[in-house]
């Protein structure tokens, strides 16, 4: 089985871009013999937490839109990948390039080579403008004493609904670090909290609302211990010098040393990610990295010349695995840094291919684990969607827009649309751990 592992590109002038240069390039998941820390590719489970806390993203200022639509025969992308494989050039230039064209045929230029969905018979429900809601008490979450203790920090990302008398409810924790108890304690905050309600035309509605909340101690110095200091170092080291067996052992102590500060998590997330680049499989990359930015938009915990790198690594991540709505916000975070005119013009050749694929009618999929929580989530891109190839249990569908929330009794080889809105719905499939089927969006 061939391999080819392609090297980061970051996009500024401290950018260094490490590629192979292949006669064949054909990049294939390889069986994994890195021990217990990495999953074997072929068998990962799919990072099944929603997207919506890696965006930061605001909602489409619309109505909630969906419509069903019963399929006769299943989308098929074999021949799109086929052809797509047989134009690439076979080296490397520009792993966003890369990225863009060969792990997301629907990106492709070849727009002859792509399969349209079917387009049977319809029900529809409207989505228009409206004003969101609008956050008027804001009740503080209680800090959990046994962490304050410690000295542990924490945030948790959370996605919710605001009825009609300003109530949160469904409230979900999408990502979080640190101990569970900041998560129940931001949920018990939340649902304390009294917003305006959203207003569409001119009544009140039920709308969709996501809040990151930070636990941090006011009077605890920034930045990290010596002893963290000296263990990511240690680690970073034994990664730098293929020593697996010492990473594994810094890796170690630093995971179970948890009660780090937000400096301290981004750090060693960072750290980690370094560690899964070179042993683990994308998906333990993309989760440290996410972790490591913290959903943030700016250089809050990382210096900002490593926080731009863990972007610029993001991205080609994020397209591989089709995730293209926050994808998309990556690419617009980067393309507020500092460029030189070639990583320009290559980052925004990426932006208008993923606004393309967003505008037209072509068809791709999202191969996808429901998770231990018995649910996985994921920003919508395209305007239509559909399951196929279940292979566990599937309960329902829950789409959250801007404007109201859509719970869906799933049905098989039934198509869903979703009209008017600019982007920015999220679907959260329920089912049973270890549940797999494939999202098709058109």
């Amino acid at each position: 089985m061939a391999f080819c592992k392609v090297r980061s590109v970051l996009l500024a002038d401290y950018i260094t871009l490490h590629c192979c240069l292949l006669g064949h390039f054909r990049c294939n998941h390889v069986t994994s013999r890195l021990g217990s820390r990495c999953v074997n590719p072929s068998s990962a489970t799919t990072i099944s937490r929603c997207t919506l806390e890696r965006m930061t993203i605001a909602f489409p200022q619309s109505d909630l839109t969906v419509s069903r639509v019963r399929k006769t025969r299943s989308m098929r992308q074999k021949e799109l990948n086929d052809r797509i494989q047989k134009v690439i050039k076979f080296y490397c230039f520009n792993l966003l390039v890369i990225a863009l064209l060969f792990f997301s045929p629907s990106l492709a230029a070849d727009e002859s080579a792509t399969q349209e969905a079917e387009q049977p018979s319809e029900r529809r429900v409207e989505i228009d403008s409206f004003r969101g809601p609008v956050l008027l008490e804001h009740v503080f979450p209680v800090y959990p004493q046994s962490r304050l203790n410690e000295g542990e920090e924490s945030w948790v990302h959370v996605n919710f609904m605001v009825d009609a008398e300003g109530k949160p409810y469904e409230i979900v924790v999408t990502d979080s670090i640190g101990h569970s108890s900041f998560k129940n304690a931001a949920i018990r905050a939340v649902k304390r909290w009294k917003y305006q309600p959203a207003i569409y035309n001119g009544e009140k509605i039920d709308a969709g609302a996501q809040k990151k909340i930070v636990f941090q101690i006011s009077d605890q110095p920034k930045g990290a211990s010596d002893r963290f200091v000296s263990l990511q170092n240690a680690l970073r080291k034994a990664v730098a010098e293929d020593d697996k067996e010492q990473a594994d052992r810094y890796l170690k102590m630093l995971e179970d040393d948890r009660k780090h500060t937000l400096y301290e998590d981004a750090f060693f997330n960072f750290a980690k990610y370094e560690y899964m680049n070179k042993w683990c499989n994308e998906d333990q990359q993309l989760d440290a990295l996410n972790r490591a930015i913290a959903h943030e938009r700016t250089d809050k915990y990382l210096p900002a010349d490593v926080y731009s790198y863990a972007m610029g690594k993001r991205l080609p991540l994020l397209l591989k695995k089709r995730d293209y709505l926050t994808a998309f916000v990556t690419y617009e975070i980067l393309s507020r840094q500092e460029l030189d005119e070639t990583a320009r013009s290559n980052l925004e050749a990426v932006g208008k291919a993923l606004k393309e694929l967003k505008d037209n009618q072509n068809s791709y999929d999202v191969v996808a684990t429901i998770s231990d929580a018995a649910s996985w989530n994921l920003g919508l891109w395209k305007d239509e969607f559909w399951i196929e190839d279940v292979e566990g249990h599937i309960v329902e569908l829950k789409l959250r827009c801007h404007r109201d929330m859509e719970i869906i009794r799933f049905e098989p080889e039934v198509k869903y649309k979703i009209e008017q809105r600019s982007g920015g719905c999220f679907l959260e499939v329920l089912g049973d751990k270890g549940t797999t089927f494939r999202l098709f969006q058109s």
